[in-house]
């Protein structure tokens, strides 16, 4: 097998048929494990990965294929696979895709793992002809951390909520620990919402007057979670990190509902997000962070927050009819409030680690 790297998208082209089979494998094992055709990523979303990286973290696409690729090598050493355009694509058993964030874990690349469809799981196992591309494929993405010079690996996979990971085995073969779990839900949308006492923030810029106090929770909330044994580590949130994260949103189309309510001296005690995709299917959301301040917990503050954004997303999008959501296990109170809000159970997203000598 061969690694290749899939190079950055040519403005203004289409999306290669590379790239679209690397969505629709995703999209199958996706829908395999949910039940559901919306739960994965779009060619859109992974197309402005790799032609608009986020300022907090950069997207690469790695392939392993039976081909011998040759031709343009990356920076990284590996042959580049266009990404725009009509070229022919190469026979490919396996994708690895591989984040490095560049404001928080600085020294993790977080990856996502998607086979071809005759090596994905079936009825809970991994056909044995899927070991090797793992194990490649792997061993690939601790080559990658060297040359990135990042030291910690953190792989996130999805799978079905009645069984155990069907990739847990080979993933320990490959000197992988599981460090994290979680579930992922759907939830329902409806305008209705108490709205009393919560300021809501369509696509809409914060007043000045917030922006340090809406930081001061993504901080807070960062690490404010179970983290199971993951390796993590915070950079604080201010306004210009702030500002970034936003112009980044609105350069890709991306619409954001924030809902926040502030006490009687004007600090932010309660915030709640919400996305749409450009691009994505418009009936789909994905629910971001709900957050309270630790001393005003148990006061209903986040139904209040988390209920105004759904609503007021839906105000802007009738067609609106789901969004994503998910909660760490031992979570106690993000559980609660999915359960709240009616969130349905979908699929379990496991985390493992391994550390790079």
């Amino acid at each position: 097998m061969q690694l290749v790297q899939f190079a950055e998208p040519i403005p203004g082209q289409e999306p290669a048929d590379v790239l679209r089979t690397a969505v629709f494998m995703a999209n199958f094992a996706a829908q395999d494990i949910t039940g559901r055709a919306d739960a994965s990523r779009g060619v859109a979303e992974l197309y402005d990965a790799l032609t608009h990286p986020a300022p907090d973290a950069c997207t690469y696409i790695f392939a392993a294929t039976t081909e011998q690729v040759s031709g343009p090598l990356s920076e990284l050493g590996y042959p580049l696979v266009p990404t725009s355009g009509t070229d022919e694509e190469p026979d490919i058993l396996g994708w690895l895709i591989a984040t490095t964030p560049l404001a928080d874990n600085t020294d993790v690349v977080e990856l996502s793992l998607v086979l071809d469809v005759d090596l994905q799981p079936m009825e809970g196992q991994i056909p044995a002809a899927s070991a090797d591309t793992i194990a490649f494929l792997l061993k690939s993405a601790g080559e990658i951390a060297v040359a990135l010079d990042r030291t910690i690996l953190q792989l996130w996979q999805q799978y079905p909520l009645s069984s155990n990971s069907p990739y847990a085995e080979a993933f320990s073969a490959s000197g992988f620990e599981h460090a994290l779990a979680a579930t992922e839900f759907v939830l329902p949308v409806s305008e209705e919402a108490v709205t009393d006492g919560v300021l809501v923030f369509a696509n809409e810029n914060f007043p000045a007057h917030v922006l340090n106090g809406v930081a001061a929770l993504y901080s807070a909330a960062s690490v404010d979670q179970p983290l199971g044994s993951l390796r993590v580590e915070r950079e604080e949130w201010d306004a210009q990190r702030l500002a970034e994260s936003t112009a980044h949103f609105r350069m890709l189309g991306t619409e954001n509902f924030h809902a926040l309510i502030l006490d009687e001296r004007d600090n932010v005690i309660a915030l709640s997000e919400l996305w749409i995709h450009a691009d994505a299917d418009p009936q789909v959301g994905v629910q971001g962070l709900t957050y309270v301040v630790a001393d005003r917990r148990g006061e209903g503050l986040e139904n209040s927050v988390a209920t105004a954004a759904l609503a007021a997303a839906k105000k802007a999008h009738p067609e609106l009819s789901r969004v994503y959501a998910s909660a760490t296990d031992g979570h106690t109170s993000q559980l609660e409030l999915t359960k709240s809000l009616g969130g349905i159970p979908v699929s379990r997203v496991g985390a493992w680690q391994r550390l790079i000598s």
